[in-house]
C-alpha cells in the first residue's frame, strides 16, 4: 500500500464492474491494475469486484488483499437479446441491493458494457459512477458484421452509450481520438480523460534468460519467431489472420516460428493453420495464464495485432499491443488502429503498419526484417510502452475524475 495519503481521495468502499470473467486474461491485465490503483493510490478501504461469468466452473484467480469477488451469472437464454436484456435487469438489482447493504460510494465501472450495468444502478440507487476504457462498443460490433446497426442489440447498446455521456461523473477513454470525438458531441471537456490501455511494466519486461530457455525448445537461436496473443474473429481477422501467418512462413522460410497464445480451441486454431498453408509443425498453440504471457513474448521477435480496419477502430487501445512493446517486440499492426498506429508512424523501429487484407504481404514483411536487423528496436519499443502504458496516466486520469466527484459533493 502507499503510505503517504492520496492528494485526491476516493470513497472507502468502490464497487468496480467488469463485463469479463474473473479467469479472462483481460480480468487479470485490465480490471485488477484499476481496483489496485484505488486501494494502493486513492485511500479505498475495499473493492468489490463483480464480473459476469459465463461458465460453470468457479472462477481460481486469487485476488489481492482488500479486493472482494462478486460473481454475476449470466443466463444461456435465447433468444440473446431477451437473454441480455433479462440478465441487465436482474444484475442491477443484485448490484442495488448490494450497493446499500456495502454503503458503496462510488461505482466504477471498465468498458461501455459495464458502464451500462453501473447506469442502471446508479438510476436505482444514485450513486455516482465512472466509465473508465469507454468506447462506442455497440459500433465496433456493427463495423465487424456482428450486429445490425438497426438490431435489437446495437441500438440498446448505443442507448447505453448515450445515458453514459450524460450521467457519468467521469468517460475515460483509451485514446485521444475517441476524446475528440465526444467533445464535438457535446461531453464537457471537465468529464473527460484519456488513460491508453496500462501493462505491468514490471512483469512485462524483457528478460534474455528466459528468451534463451523457451527459443531453445523452439528450434535454437537462429530461428526467427513471431507470436500472436489473443483471440480471432469479431474485432480481429479470423482467415486473413491465418493467411498473414502463412504468408510470414513463406517470406522468412523454414527458420519461421509462430507462437499463438490463445484461449481458442487447440484443433482449431491448428486446422485453421494448415487450411491457409502454414506448416503446424513450425507452430506452438498454447492456452496460458495471464502470468506466463510474458515468457512467451519474450521468445519472440516481433509480433501480429491482426485488427479490422474499420472506422471504429481508431478509438481502441489494444492490451497486446502494449504488452508486445514492453517486451520489446515491435507489431504489425493494422493502420488506424487507436493512437498506437500514429505512433508507429512517427516511431519506425514500432513495428510495421500493414493491413491484413491487402494480398501483397512481401513488403511488409521485408519492412520488418529491416526494424529487427537495427538493434535499437528493443529499447525503442520498450520506452514506448513506459511511455504510453503506464498505470500512471490511469492514476492520472482516476485523479480527474474522483476529484470532480468530491468537489462536487457527491461522494459518501
Amino acid at each position: 500500500m502507499n503510505d503517504h495519503p492520496p492528494k485526491v481521495k476516493a470513497p472507502g468502499t468502490v464497487l468496480f464492474i467488469g463485463f469479463w470473467g474473473l479467469d479472462d486474461p483481460l480480468t487479470a491485465s485490465s480490471l485488477l491494475p484499476g481496483a489496485r490503483t484505488l486501494l494502493e493510490r486513492f485511500g479505498t478501504e475495499r473493492v468489490i469486484l463483480a464480473t459476469v461469468e459465463r461458465g460453470s466452473a468457479p472462477p481460481s484467480l486469487r485476488l489481492p488483499e482488500g479486493i472482494q469477488h462478486v460473481p454475476l451469472h449470466a443466463s444461456t437464454m435465447r433468444p440473446k437479446v431477451l437473454g441480455r436484456t433479462l440478465d441487465h435487469v436482474r444484475m442491477a438489482r443484485d448490484l442495488a441491493g448490494l450497493v446499500r447493504r456495502e454503503k458503496v460510494g462510488l461505482i466504477m465501472a471498465r468498458t461501455a458494457n459495464a458502464g451500462g450495468l453501473a447506469h442502471r444502478v446508479h438510476r436505482r440507487t444514485g450513486v455516482p459512477y465512472i466509465v473508465e476504457s469507454f468506447e462506442p462498443h455497440a459500433e465496433y460490433m456493427a463495423d465487424c458484421g456482428e450486429w445490425s446497426r438497426w438490431g435489437p442489440l446495437y441500438r440498446a447498446a448505443r442507448w447505453l452509450e448515450r445515458a453514459q455521456m450524460r450521467a457519468a461523473v467521469g468517460l475515460i477513454t483509451v485514446a485521444n481520438t475517441y476524446r475528440d470525438r465526444l467533445l464535438r458531441e457535446g461531453v464537457p471537456p471537465e468529464r473527460l480523460a484519456v488513460a491508453p490501455c496500462p501493462v505491468p511494466l514490471d512483469r512485462f519486461a524483457p528478460d534474455g534468460s528466459v528468451r534463451a530457455r523457451i527459443r531453445a525448445d523452439l528450434g535454437g537461436p537462429d530461428i526467427l519467431v513471431g507470436v500472436y496473443a489473443g483471440k480471432f474473429g469479431g474485432l480481429y481477422h479470423r482467415e486473413r489472420a491465418f493467411a498473414l501467418f502463412a504468408a510470414a512462413h513463406a517470406h522468412f522460410g523454414a527458420r519461421f516460428r509462430l507462437v499463438v497464445l490463445t484461449a481458442e480451441p487447440h484443433d482449431a486454431v491448428i486446422a485453421s493453420l494448415r487450411a491457409s498453408g502454414f506448416p503446424a509443425e513450425h507452430a506452438v498453440v498454447r492456452a496460458v495464464p495471464h502470468a506466463e504471457v510474458p515468457g512467451w513474448l519474450n521468445a519472440a521477435d516481433f509480433a501480429f495485432a491482426p485488427y479490422r480496419a474499420t472506422p471504429s477502430s481508431a478509438y481502441l487501445s489494444p492490451v497486446k499491443v502494449g504488452e508486445y512493446w514492453a517486451c520489446g517486440l515491435p507489431v504489425m499492426l493494422t493502420p488506424g488502429v487507436g493512437d498506437d498506429a500514429a505512433i508507429i508512424a512517427q516511431h519506425t523501429l514500432a513495428g510495421v503498419l500493414h493491413d491484413p487484407e491487402r494480398t501483397d504481404h512481401g513488403a511488409a514483411f521485408a519492412c520488418m526484417q529491416r526494424v529487427l536487423d537495427d538493434p535499437a528496436h528493443r529499447t525503442l519499443c520498450r520506452s514506448l510502452a513506459e511511455r504510453h502504458r503506464t498505470i500512471a496516466h490511469t492514476a492520472a486520469a482516476y485523479a480527474r475524475s474522483i476529484d470532480r466527484l468530491t468537489s462536487a459533493g457527491t461522494g459518501r
